[in-house]
């Protein structure tokens, strides 16, 4: 089971901290508990916050094998393959790939039409200098190669729509494979996921767009990583509120949810608010604070605590876009957050924002609570 410590708890609170870093790969995984030292954990880049957030939850076993953990280092290895598949191909595409879901990625590149682009390229020696700047390529490739690209092929109407084909249909393949490696039929798992009892009408997985296909197989990918780890569904739901949550909390330790939380869903940045939790500075967002538009991507974070003070219900969740340091705690944030705010902005585990889904909306681990 996994240790952790609990910061608060009362009739109306609960709070956890999760152990700082990461378990020191190259030590044995005990089956009597883990007692390996702690290091470095960075921060998650790209589109791999489920990755990185089931990581906060599940036992990690790493390269310092036992005969005990043979099986489970199979699974780790698999999950671990996939993610770094994912991460070659993010790093294979320009940086502005990165912003493709949010409002910077599409007021930028689908300005860019085949006119643009055509005269983007004749004026490359000019332009290039200004465009490719350190700061806008951010080590990764040029954009000028992927323009001149769209121009050759000419089948879509802008660079956005380009770059998100361009980028979504390896990531497919990605997730399919990973899926077949698993043993698992990603038409049949479609059909047992999209039934009536989840709340879907008939679709068929084949006319279905590469974005649609996306959205589908990451969650499916999610799903199948979290079963392998042991982790489970929760039953809480945002209908059962701040004491609801408090309960589950209290019974089966921090949740991994998703939707429009953390950095990701706003413009504005947060603020500390003064407080600190076991050496962390705890950071909100202003009343009113600008978000980017929804899109169809939701955000991974973790749950750690909730409390009830009067007529306040607060959560608290830490977020993988954030390093963990056992020796310097600061460098994890905490985040708090309104339940209602939380209400408003969470998602099924399918990714469907909606209060009342018949399907649930958080995984939990195997804790020592």
């Amino acid at each position: 089971m996994l240790s952790l410590s609990i910061l608060e708890r009362t009739n109306n609170s609960i709070i956890y901290e999760i152990p700082a870093g990461k378990p020191d790969p190259q030590q044995k995984c005990t089956v009597d508990g883990d007692v390996r030292d702690r290091v470095m954990q960075a921060a998650s880049k790209g589109n791999t916050c489920w990755y990185y957030t089931l990581n906060f939850i599940r036992r990690r076993i790493g390269d310092g094998l036992s005969e005990d953990f043979s099986e489970g280092r199979k699974i780790e290895k698999l999950c671990s393959q996939r993610r770094k598949a994912q991460t070659n191909h993010d790093n294979s595409l320009p940086a502005i790939a990165g912003q493709l879901q949010n409002q910077l990625g599409r007021d930028t590149l689908g300005g860019i039409d085949l006119e643009k682009a055509k005269f983007l390229i004749e004026n490359r020696e000019k332009l290039q200098p200004i465009i490719d700047t350190p700061e806008t390529l951010e080590g990764s490739p040029s954009l000028f190669p992927f323009i001149e690209e769209f121009l050759k092929e000419r089948n879509c109407r802008n660079m956005h729509e380009f770059l998100l084909i361009k980028k979504f249909s390896v990531l497919n393949q990605i997730n399919i494979k990973f899926l077949s490696d698993f043993g698992i039929s990603v038409e049949k798992l479609f059909e047992e996921e999209t039934s009536e009892e989840h709340g879907y009408t008939k679709i068929n997985w084949e006319e279905l767009n590469v974005l649609e296909k996306a959205g589908f197989l990451d969650f499916f990918a999610r799903d199948v990583s979290a079963k392998a780890y042991g982790l489970k569904k929760s039953s809480w739901t945002p209908l059962k509120r701040i004491e609801g949550l408090i309960e589950e909390l209290k019974k089966n330790g921090p949740l991994y949810i998703g939707g429009a939380f953390g950095r990701p869903a706003y413009i504005d940045e947060p603020f500390k608010i003064g407080q600190k939790l076991a050496g962390r500075e705890i950071y909100a967002w202003q009343k009113g604070a600008k978000r980017h538009p929804i899109t169809f991507s939701a955000h991974s974070v973790l749950i750690v605590g909730a409390k009830k003070i009067q007529d306040n219900a607060l959560v608290y969740f830490i977020d993988s876009l954030d390093p963990s340091d056992p020796k310097d705690l600061s460098k994890q944030k905490i985040y708090v957050i309104s339940f209602t705010n939380l209400s408003l902005h969470i998602c099924d585990l399918h990714g469907r924002v909606r209060k009342d889904s018949p399907v649930p909306y958080a995984y939990y681990g195997n804790f020592k609570i």
